[in-house]
């Protein structure tokens, strides 16, 4: 499981073994990702993806439900 932390936190959070305290990995791996919530990171993942800036994908049929189409919309940044 260390390994797998390691490789997270050196991907995703700018984190380096050579450079970073080693000893506080377990304590900094119970607070990450920290400010953020899985709901958010699928968000994120999910406008990557689609390669538009778009509101949360619930699945079609929770998207009719929710946003009366089968696909989000796209944020209005105008």
């Amino acid at each position: 499981m260390p390994t797998l932390c390691v490789d997270f936190n050196t991907a995703f959070a700018d984190w380096h073994p050579d450079i970073d305290n080693n000893a506080r990995l377990a304590v900094d791996m119970a607070h990450s990702p920290s400010g953020a919530g899985w709901r958010q990171i699928t968000h994120y993942d999910q406008t990557y993806q689609a390669k538009r800036f778009q509101r949360y994908d619930f699945g079609k049929k929770e998207n009719l439900v929710r946003y009366g189409q089968e696909q989000p919309p796209e944020y209005d940044l105008t």
